[in-house]
């Protein structure tokens, strides 16, 4: 099956004003800000505000507490107490990778997963450590109920037409199949009445069952484990040319410059396991007797980090996001925009993160 994407480009760029921490996205070509981020300290906790420009709505909120680490992710319309946490990525992961995260929210069913993949995971399936209550209830309500605030939207390709029905039309059906019954129950051998079949139910109407697919391919969801880890660039080709003074001189200053890591990485989503069971460890564990599964992963979200060397606490990027992909898994870009810009962060204040994690 040919893969199809249409990646649309973002510029990330940080103000120069340090008092709100802002942090601006912008339509790569364009300086109209679609999104930004501007930080607020609470009693206890460091607040991120992700805020739709064009109607200054508040779409998501980054928590960090002053001591400690964790970092969690919110809408406003979630109940209390109910977030998407990133969290680190266990060694044992075939996806491990120095400084990767990991997060898992409700998504749409994707119908790009192979139809030979039937066990996604499901809100059945039990709660595991990237499991987050934002995916999740408490109870039995798991297994049926869905707490996000956004339901995801199922995409609209794929999806079979709906079929428009009047009253006239279904007042007129009952009417046949009044005088069909009528007609059989009077006559002493059986008659099959054409384009009629048993109701395995015996309480669905023909109306109903007609209906009752459509709304269950609505409603297919499950579990999505995502994956954001940094983006390793191939080195630049190196040519061998003779240098002039002038280049001799700017190698030599680049050689004293500070170093600086970049912040490049990618944002995927894990593909479900080919056997799940209740005792399966975190996301990418497999059984000893079954191959590892391949560690490649599409990415969803790209971040280039375009930043000069010289500069000190100012961040500039590209955002490479697959819109397709992204559109097929039902949940707003704002949502993997807020992610996206938590990670950046992570990233950049790495240290600062694992000396709170060691205390």
């Amino acid at each position: 099956m040919a893969s199809h994407s249409e990646h649309v480009r973002y510029t990330v760029r940080s103000s120069d004003v340090l008092a709100d921490m802002r942090i601006n996205v912008c339509k790569e070509g364009s300086d109209v800000v679609v999104w930004y981020k501007e930080r607020f300290l609470a009693e206890d906790e460091i607040i991120e505000h992700v805020v739709e420009n064009a109607t200054s709505t508040i779409h998501w909120t980054i928590h960090r507490p002053n001591r400690g680490w964790y970092i969690r992710i919110r809408s406003p319309t979630f109940p209390p107490g109910v977030y998407i946490s990133l969290a680190a990525l266990p060694k044992s992961s075939p996806y491990h990778s120095d400084a990767a995260l990991t997060f898992a929210c409700r998504t749409s069913t994707p119908s790009l997963i192979p139809p030979s993949l039937p066990h996604l995971v499901s809100a059945q399936s039990s709660r595991r450590s990237t499991d987050s209550d934002a995916t999740l209830t408490d109870g039995q309500q798991r297994d049926s109920v869905t707490v996000h605030s956004y339901p995801p939207t199922p995409p609209t390709t794929g999806l079979p037409p709906r079929i428009a029905i009047s009253t006239a039309d279904i007042e007129a059906k009952l009417h046949k199949l009044s005088d069909s019954t009528s007609s059989s129950s009077s006559s002493k051998s059986p008659q099959v009445t054409p384009n009629t079949s048993p109701n395995p139910g015996g309480t669905l109407s023909p109306t109903a069952a007609l209906l009752r697919p459509q709304s269950q391919l609505i409603s297919s969801s499950q579990i999505t484990h995502f994956l954001v880890s940094p983006h390793a660039q191939p080195p630049p080709t190196v040519t061998v040319v003779p240098k002039s003074l002038f280049t001799r001189l700017t190698d030599a200053l680049k050689s004293h410059a500070p170093a600086r890591s970049s912040f490049s990485f990618n944002m995927c989503a894990v593909p479900p396991p080919h056997r799940c069971t209740p005792t399966s460890p975190v996301i990418g564990a497999t059984s000893p007797n079954l191959p590892a599964p391949n560690p490649h992963l599409h990415p969803l979200v790209t971040f280039h980090d375009t930043t000069p060397v010289w500069t000190v606490r100012t961040t500039t990027g590209l955002l490479d996001v697959d819109e397709v992909a992204i559109r097929a898994l039902g949940v707003d870009l704002s949502f993997y925009v807020a992610v996206a810009l938590t990670y950046l962060e992570f990233l950049e204040e790495r240290e600062g993160y694992l000396a709170a994690a060691a205390d």
